[in-house]
């Protein structure tokens, strides 16, 4: 029994070294003992085991005037058109944090709510809470499995996440650190309308209940959109002017963003979690997260997770893409093509950010930067837009068609240049990015020209006066 007991505890100490290696190239520690190369191979499983950490994001800001962020959650459901048309008669944003069940019963108003400037986000599959909460593995599966439907649907992977029912309770710090790690931005909210108390909440209650805030700089107002919820769609519009009239601007949730988030506390839940099940759980994290870094648009809406074992090659692999590959990237569309030089465009996050100007200019439109304003006019054709950089919102106008407004909290303005989301842009455009790839020393993005607001009509001839 003696020698059971000492290998017992020699396969431990193996498993925190490796936990430790583990640490330091997942993790920029929160605390100074964490970061410390001499620290003990403990530290990290020690402190979320205590509870003791919440990560943030790194760069995550409150916005410089007050804003109003409405969400949504549960849906989609029949109900979520309604909602849609208010949205769009206020022309106002909203989060959307769906179910992966509803989401493949519902594609279309997936797509709607994309192209019409809103922001989707993972609400795990089912929203069982015994099931979601009893076991970590179990959360992440049903959050990838949502994953990939919203990919399947709309080509995009989904960067913000809020746990069913919050995560006050429920969540504990592992839970919080493998969604980091992963690449998601887990969001709760500081109003939260009441429309889910019971059954039937009156929508006079529910406006009455959102007048009463609190009313801060970030506030995130929490409703649903499932079956059920006719009386908030009834009570939306009374909603949206209560935040105009205080003066609030509307957006959608960004990952740039700091998340609002309840305080960390023990959860109510049983649940333990191994050294084993955490390096695991982070090994799958990390993977995810670079699969997606170094192939952004994985073909089929199919994701590989590599081995452990192949997490540290992926990582380092990922890492050069973001950083140190200055490849030229083309563009190829139905009737032509241009090749972006290296240095005006860059990966982050998996995503490809390009030079506004460089991308209009090698379409054939043209465009004009106002440094007072901060504000960009772009103009193809017949349609122009503004990018309006305070505001991160993009202003489209088409002859024969309703103005538009869309919040594009990605852009970024870096020595003098303002770069914005290839596949943000276009889609906002009407047009769709259908492939990437990266072969001999150059990076691929081919998209395709709808109708209506696309490409081909902003290289049309401008009406002449």
């Amino acid at each position: 029994m003696a020698h059971s007991h000492s290998s017992h505890r020699v396969g431990n100490r193996l498993v925190f070294l490796i936990l430790c290696l583990l640490a330091q190239w997942t993790l920029q520690p929160a605390t100074a003992a964490a970061a410390s190369p001499g620290s003990d191979a403990t530290c990290l499983y020690g402190e979320l085991q205590q509870n003791r950490l919440e990560p943030m994001p790194e760069g995550a800001e409150v916005p410089r005037r007050p804003t109003v962020y409405l969400t949504f959650d549960d849906g989609p459901s029949k109900l979520t058109p309604e909602v849609l048309d208010i949205l769009q008669e206020e022309k106002v944003p909203a989060t959307f944090f769906v179910l992966g069940k509803y989401a493949e019963e519902y594609p279309d108003t997936i797509r709607r709510m994309l192209g019409e400037g809103h922001a989707v986000g993972n609400h795990t599959y089912d929203h069982v809470y015994k099931e979601l909460y009893m076991d970590y593995q179990t959360f992440w599966d049903q959050v990838q499995r949502t994953d990939r439907i919203l990919y399947g649907i709309t080509g995009r992977h989904p960067a913000l996440l809020r746990a069913p029912g919050g995560t006050y309770t429920n969540f504990d710090a592992f839970y919080f650190y493998y969604l980091q790690r992963a690449g998601y931005t887990v969001w709760d909210w500081n109003i939260d309308s009441g429309d889910s108390a019971r059954a039937d909440v009156p929508a006079e209650e529910i406006y009455r209940t959102v007048g009463k805030g609190p009313f801060r700089q970030q506030t995130v107002v929490l409703m649903h959109d499932g079956i059920g919820h006719e009386e908030t769609v009834k009570a939306l519009p009374g909603i949206i002017r209560l935040f105009k009239d205080k003066g609030y601007s509307f957006a959608a949730l960004s990952p740039e963003e700091k998340p609002v988030r309840f305080r960390l506390t023990k959860p109510k839940w049983e649940r333990t979690e191994t050294p084993e099940q955490f390096a695991r759980h982070a090994a799958e994290a990390v993977a995810f997260r670079a699969v997606l870094a170094a192939d952004p648009e994985p073909a089929g809406g199919e994701q590989t997770e590599p081995a452990p074992s192949a997490v540290p090659a992926a990582a380092e692999a990922a890492e050069t893409l973001l950083h140190e590959k200055k490849i030229p990237l083309r563009l190829k569309w139905q009737s032509g093509e241009e090749v972006i030089p290296g240095e005006r465009y860059f990966l982050q996050d998996g995503t490809i950010r390009i030079s506004l100007r460089t991308l209009v200019e090698a379409l054939g439109g043209s465009i004009l930067w106002d440094q007072q304003r901060r504000t960009a006019a772009v103009r193809y054709g017949w349609v122009t837009a503004e990018y309006d950089l305070p505001r991160m919102e993009v202003r489209l106008e088409v002859p024969g068609q309703p103005d538009r407004t869309y919040h594009l909290p990605d852009m970024k303005l870096i020595d003098g240049t303002l770069f914005v989301p290839l596949r943000l842009t276009l889609d906002s455009f009407g047009d769709r990015v259908t492939g990437y790839r990266e072969t001999d020393g150059i990076r691929e993005a081919d998209f395709s020209v709808h109708e209506g607001v696309s490409l081909a009509l902003f290289r049309a001839p401008a009406p002449r006066k």
